[in-house]
């Protein structure tokens, strides 16, 4: 009779250990509330452990439960595999949305995608290439080299965050791959160390690499029209064959996408409304999409440092810049019409790092992030 306990109760809990599992690192509904990242990794990264004492357990007890009615024992080692092969095979990052297989570039003018198309832009040593958004949100992550530079450019669409990265790691370049998702962000692993890393900020949050950071690349989100008038020499990302049937259309792009996951709220300051975050100096600060489209320039001052923030007259392609001395630019400016960054007048300014992301995305990983133009 004990074996026979020992049996059953090794199934529920192989059964427990792998749905748990998965739901601390998938959306599923209350999974990406909590901060469960370190338990999530724990159960990820000794899973070999526990199903290993699970299988012994289950082979010492297996022979006590096929003496009466052995159809019982049947479908409960049936249920048991069943649900580990869907929750490590079919319900997992890597099964979902794949690596990229054939990495590609063409000109700009034989690109087929059209020229309202979002890109996320990198540009090194003076050679540029350009990641349409919906071919790396699909994959989530493109490891490429630019003038023999290794990056890493990310995607994750559940917070409409575009963020590229060295993944330089002790001056040694490392490799990672799509595990999971935290606090609707998503998740990579090194595969050296299986630390895992945030897509939001490129920061180790479980693992021997915990509290390391990948550096930053400078990037810039555009419509590819206006990228490649900045990069006429520049190459843009092919789709890669393999998966150009589950590439997006452009209705995530342009906010139409009705997926509770990555849908836009078109109001102001809700979960998924759409903010231009900067990050200067150790500053957090939030700008409404609405209120820049609405102010077309808007002046403001981050750590003692005047900056301007722009939109064109696409609504799309947005600017920042640090201002020397805004004195010499001149009030003038926010009445221009203008429709190209070229024609904005600040082209001799330091571009500032500012991205698009969803609202909520900001306000969980910048949590003392300030909002421009509302009282704290």
């Amino acid at each position: 009779m004990k074996l026979k306990l020992v049996f059953y109760f090794s199934i529920v809990i192989l059964i427990a250990f792998e749905i748990y599992k998965a739901f601390l690192i998938l959306p599923f509904p209350g999974s990406q509330h909590q901060e469960t990242v370190s338990t999530a990794w724990t159960l990820y990264h000794y899973r070999w452990y526990v199903r290993i004492v699970l299988a012994i357990a289950l082979v010492i007890s297996i022979r006590s439960v096929f003496e009466k009615r052995k159809w019982i024992p049947i479908l409960t080692l049936i249920l048991g595999s069943a649900i580990a092969y869907l929750t490590n095979f079919k319900m997992t990052a890597e099964s979902l949305f794949h690596d990229v297989e054939t990495l590609a570039f063409t000109t700009p003018n034989k690109c087929i995608l059209p020229n309202d198309a979002l890109v996320i832009g990198v540009t090194i040593n003076g050679t540029s290439k350009a990641y349409p958004i919906r071919y790396i949100s699909f994959h989530h992550q493109v490891q490429d080299t630019i003038k023999g530079q290794p990056i890493l450019v990310t995607y994750c669409d559940v917070c409409r965050s575009g963020i590229v990265f060295s993944p330089m790691i002790d001056g040694q370049h490392e490799t990672f791959r799509l595990v999971g998702m935290d606090q609707f962000n998503a998740m990579f692993e090194d595969h050296s160390t299986g630390s895992w890393w945030r897509q939001v900020n490129g920061t180790a949050v479980a693992g021997s690499q915990k509290g390391k950071s990948l550096p930053i690349i400078p990037s810039e989100q555009l419509t590819l029209a206006e990228w490649s008038k900045r990069h006429p020499s520049g190459l843009v990302m092919l789709p890669d064959p393999a998966y150009s049937e589950k590439y997006a259309s452009d209705s995530f792009e342009k906010g139409f996408d009705t997926d509770p996951l990555t849908r836009t709220d078109t109001a102001s300051w809700k979960e998924k409304s759409w903010v231009i975050g900067i990050e200067f100096k150790g500053i957090a600060r939030a700008y409404d999409w609405n209120e820049l489209k609405k102010e077309r320039v808007i002046y403001d001052t981050i750590a003692h440092q005047q900056i301007v923030l722009t939109i064109d007259s696409s609504n799309v392609n947005y600017y920042a810049y640090i201002v020397p001395e805004r004195k010499k630019i001149g009030l003038a400016i926010d009445n221009l019409t203008f429709s190209t960054q070229s024609e904005i007048g600040f082209g001799t300014l330091e571009p500032l790092y500012a991205r698009q992301v969803f609202w909520h995305t900001w306000r969980t990983f910048y949590p003392k992030t300030t909002r421009y133009g509302v009282k704290q």
